[in-house]
C-alpha cells in the first residue's frame, strides 16, 4: 500500500523539478547579444566595417524609432564609436576610452516630422538622439529617443501683428 502512494508523489515532485528548470532557464539563461539584422541592416555593418572600425568590432546594440545604433571601436579598442542611422542619414561619435566618464556619447539626427502634414506653410521636424554608456561589465548599453519638434517658432510670424495690447507695450506698475 505505502509504495502506491509514494508514486504519485514522486512523479509530481519530478513534474515540478522540470517546470523548475525550465522557467530557471528561460528566465536566466544568457541572451544573444545581436539581433537579426535585416538584408539592408547587414549590408550596412559590411559597409561599415570597411571603415576605419576595428576588424569585427562593429555591432548593433539597439533598435528603435526608426533608427539604428551600432557600436564599434578604433585603434584596437582604445576609441569606443557610437554610429546612429535613421534611414539613408547616418552621424557617429567617437571618444578615448578613458575620456567616456561622464554623460557617455551621443549622436543626434534630425528627421521628418511624424505629424508633418503637407502643408507648405508648416515646417517641424523631430530629433532621434542616442546616448550610448556602459555598464559595469563594460558593455555598450544604448537608449534611443525621438523628440518632437515644433513649428510654433515661425507660426508666431504667420498672420500678421499681435492684438492690440498684448506684447506691444511694455507693462506698466
Amino acid at each position: 500500500m505505502r509504495a502506491r502512494g509514494v508514486v504519485p508523489v514522486l512523479v509530481a515532485a519530478a513534474a515540478l523539478l522540470a517546470i523548475g528548470v525550465g522557467a530557471g532557464w528561460a528566465l536566466f539563461a544568457p541572451r544573444s547579444e545581436a539581433f537579426p539584422l535585416t538584408e539592408t541592416q547587414e549590408q550596412r555593418r559590411i559597409e561599415l566595417a570597411g571603415e576605419d572600425y576595428d576588424p569585427g568590432s562593429v555591432r548593433p546594440v539597439a533598435e528603435a524609432e526608426g533608427a539604428l545604433a551600432w557600436f564599434a571601436t578604433q585603434d584596437d579598442g582604445a576609441t569606443r564609436c557610437l554610429i546612429l542611422d535613421v534611414g539613408e542619414d547616418s552621424q557617429s561619435t567617437c571618444l578615448a576610452a578613458e575620456e567616456e566618464l561622464g554623460p557617455g556619447l551621443y549622436a543626434a539626427l534630425p528627421v521628418a516630422a511624424s505629424d508633418a502634414g503637407d502643408d507648405e506653410d508648416s515646417f517641424s521636424t523631430d530629433s532621434v538622439t542616442a546616448v550610448m554608456l556602459f555598464s559595469t561589465a563594460d558593455e555598450p548599453m544604448v537608449s534611443i529617443q525621438r523628440w518632437g519638434g515644433s513649428s510654433t517658432l515661425f507660426a508666431q510670424f504667420r498672420g500678421g501683428a499681435a492684438p492690440e495690447g498684448e506684447g506691444t507695450h511694455p507693462r506698466r506698475l
